[in-house]
């Protein structure tokens, strides 16, 4: 009887550190960049990116994420006193990617998770959350 009742209590516990995937959800409030809105072109084979960067914070990092077989580009910033033009370029195999993921190109303007407590409860959300933005692809 008592280990019947421990073994479903460790179900339970247990069952609350699963990882549920990751849902995305489009942006319904506004956005805005540090700097001047990114130009994304596409040349055949890799994505650029123009940032013209403003003084104070800097875009230094663009990592590609796929997710249900789209292109997502999640930006990290630095603090930095320059002002200038700065060119990312991501290559990817186009492959890998649905055939319409040019009208299907997104930012990461956010992301939310599970706090550090919810294993406790078995019945919570355990996905994680990713906030986009559509972006305009530009053939060069």
């Amino acid at each position: 009887m008592i280990r019947n009742l421990l073994a479903i209590i460790i179900s339970l516990l247990l069952s609350g550190c699963a990882y549920y995937g990751t849902k995305v959800d489009d942006l319904h409030k506004e956005f805005t960049f540090p700097e001047t809105e990114p130009k994304v072109y596409y040349n055949g084979k890799s994505i650029e990116i123009v940032v013209e960067q403003v003084a104070g914070l800097n875009m230094c990092v663009i990592d590609p994420i796929i997710i249900d077989q789209y292109l997502y580009l999640d930006s990290g910033y630095i603090s930095s006193g320059g002002s200038y033009t700065q060119t990312f370029v991501i290559d990817f195999d186009e492959r890998l990617l649905k055939k319409d993921w040019k009208d299907n190109l997104y930012w990461v303007t956010g992301m939310s998770g599970p706090g550090p407590f919810s294993w406790l409860n078995p019945f919570a959300d355990h996905s994680r959350t990713i906030y986009r933005m559509k972006i305009k692809v530009n053939e060069k």
